[in-house]
């Protein structure tokens, strides 16, 4: 993984689909098809938020037009900056911002953590909500993905639910459904349902493995446990580090042939997907550079720079943790297929100070 250089250029999205006001701020147009659904399926969709808020509108739009219900999406604002953006005290420009007001007037739900969490306490934090709030499961998904249904004949959503319908029903319910895989197999986990029993069975993910290799740790340690993992492909998901300039389109795609990958918003989003290299996956977010003197401003290109010695702590002792297995950035052999058992963790624990 390569650093960022001290200075990050950064860039703002300038997209329809916002306005701005004088003081730098922006909001989201009214929309009436967010706003309409009335789905009673039990569909909660967590989505966690670090930074790049032209990102994650991109991603709750393409959810919304593709039929998940707003009022399930709960947003999880990650920045660390405690009450700053409830209270509207960020701009724009600030990596941070996200107006919970417009999220929230448009039936969005937001929540936010009590300070930053890595990506394996924030999967603990969803856990929690879920349990507090007494659900059986719930969904998860990244904040730097965008979906299109396959057909006009049905939602993303509605083929969703029908996954989770067709893997739920058996004796053996799966722990996790992944619908990235066949689209995103460098991050399957794009779009994914949780068993809430089947995470708790195993104590939840492991914080002390933070970013990288978390993944496999806890996927792995579920079917080590007797809880399978599934696939199942529900429509077209992207992984992009970028906006596309129309965000309307995602609700007016165009189709005449009945086939969302003959549309122009199609294409682009390919085109966003194919910038997105694994060397620089995750420089969107770093890429604003606004928001100094704000409250709990953090420099971006520091932030990186302690995330990308995190994850490398992380990867040592999850090698560490599982004897030496080594975790390679794809969702290649897992430690389950490896013959590893939930025995095999921290069977042997290395002596010495630790480096």
């Amino acid at each position: 993984m390569r650093s960022l250089p001290a200075v990050v250029i950064g860039f703002i999205f300038t997209i329809s689909f916002f306005v701005f006001h004088k003081e730098g701020q922006h909001r989201l147009l009214d929309h009436t098809n967010w706003i309409k659904s009335d789905s009673d399926a039990d569909s909660h969709l967590f989505i966690g938020f670090r930074s790049n808020w032209p990102l994650l509108q991109q991603t709750i739009v393409s959810y919304v037009a593709s039929g998940w219900p707003a009022q399930h999406i709960i947003v999880v604002d990650n920045t660390g900056t405690m009450d700053s953006n409830a209270q509207g005290l960020l701009t724009s420009s600030n990596p941070s911002f996200l107006p919970h007001p417009e999220l929230r007037r448009l039936g969005v739900q937001v929540t936010s953590t009590p300070t930053r969490l890595t990506f394996a306490q924030l999967q603990n934090y969803f856990l929690a909500t879920a349990i507090n709030r007494s659900w059986q499961h719930y969904f998860w998904s990244h904040q730097d993905v965008a979906v299109l249904p396959s057909t006009t004949s049905q939602s993303f959503y509605s083929a969703v639910l029908h996954c989770y319908n067709a893997l739920t029903s058996s004796t053996q319910k799966s722990g996790v459904i992944f619908f990235a895989k066949e689209h995103i197999p460098s991050a399957i986990d794009s779009l994914a349902y949780v068993n809430v029993e089947s995470l708790k069975d195993i104590g939840g993910w492991d914080t002390d493995i933070p970013y990288y290799a978390t993944d496999w740790d806890t996927y792995s340690r579920m079917r080590m446990a007797g809880h399978p993992t599934a696939d199942c492909n529900a429509g077209f998901m992207f992984d992009v580090a970028g906006a596309v300039e129309n965000l309307d389109a995602f609700h007016n795609p165009h189709v005449d042939s009945g086939y969302l990958n003959e549309t122009t918003l199609y294409h682009e989003l390919q085109r966003l997907m194919s910038r997105k290299t694994v060397d620089f996956r995750n420089t969107w977010q770093y890429n604003q550079t606004g928001g100094q003197g704000e409250p709990f401003y953090q420099d971006p290109a520091a932030a990186f720079y302690v995330f990308d010695k995190t994850v490398k702590m992380g990867l040592k002792i999850f090698s560490e943790k599982w004897g030496g297995f080594k975790y390679d950035g794809s969702q290649g052999q897992s430690l389950d297929a490896a013959g590893l058992t939930l025995g095999d963790a921290w069977k042997a624990i290395p002596t010495g100070n630790p480096e």
